[in-house]
């Protein structure tokens, strides 16, 4: 679970971490956090796309990688879908410089 990889409950040496209140989408919680009512990981990118004066984004390098996936609804697929896959697979960054 997400949760559990990115925010476990208990820190390296065991000592308890209490969790915050939730939040329904991205916006709730930076408000909250902006509030000083707890605080949140986040990816690299997210301070310069998401920035606000009342969060900071302070970078860290000891936890694992957030990796990133394409997802839609098989519902919600439309004609211009199976173009735009492709395109984004041709420009997209490949991990650890694999070609």
């Amino acid at each position: 679970m997400w949760r559990d990889a990115f925010s476990p409950c208990p820190t390296p040496r065991g000592r308890r971490i209490e969790q915050g209140p939730s939040a329904v989408g991205w916006q709730e919680t930076l408000t909250l956090v902006g509030a000083g009512k707890g605080a949140t990981v986040a990816t690299a990118r997210a301070g310069r796309y998401r920035a606000r004066p009342d969060v900071a984004y302070v970078p860290f390098d000891d936890a694992p990688p957030v990796e990133y996936a394409l997802m839609w609804r098989d519902a919600d697929q439309t004609a211009g879908l199976p173009a735009l896959v492709p395109t984004i697979l041709e420009f997209a960054p490949r991990p650890n410089g694999a070609s």
